[in-house]
C-alpha cells in the first residue's frame, strides 16, 4: 500500500524481512504517534526531553473477534530526570495522539 506522501508499506504474515505483519504496523503506528505527540507537547511547554524510547507491548483479547485486548507502552527518557513532569507530558501526548484516539473509533466499510 502507498500513502498520500508516496511512502510504501508491504504487509504480509511478517515471516520475512520484506513484509510487516499488520499487527506490527499498528504497534509501530501507535509508538511513533506517541513519540511525535510527546515531542510536540514537550516543545509547547519548552521542555527538552532528550532521547525518547518507546516499547509497545500488546495482549490479545481472550474472546472473539480476534483483536488486541490492550496496549501497554513503556517510555524510557534517559536524559529527563523529572518523572512527575514526564508522566504529565505522556498523558497530554496520549490526548493528542491521532493513533491512540483512532483505536477507539468506529470502523465502517463500503463495497464499491
Amino acid at each position: 500500500m502507498t500513502n498520500e506522501f508516496g511512502h510504501q508499506y508491504s504487509a504480509g504474515y511478517g515471516d520475512s524481512d520484506e513484509f510487516s505483519a499488520p499487527s506490527d504496523l499498528i504497534m509501530s503506528a501507535l509508538g511513533s504517534c506517541m513519540a511525535i505527540s510527546l515531542e510536540m507537547v514537550a516543545r509547547q511547554q519548552k521542555v527538552s526531553l532528550g532521547n525518547v524510547y518507546i516499547t509497545v507491548k500488546t495482549e490479545k483479547a481472550s474472546t472473539l473477534p480476534h483483536r488486541f485486548g490492550s496496549f501497554h507502552l513503556e517510555f524510557a527518557l534517559p536524559e529527563f530526570e523529572n518523572r512527575e513532569k514526564a508522566e504529565i507530558l505522556i498523558k497530554a501526548a496520549k490526548e493528542i495522539c491521532t493513533v491512540s484516539n483512532t483505536l477507539n473509533a468506529k470502523i465502517s466499510f463500503t463495497l464499491i
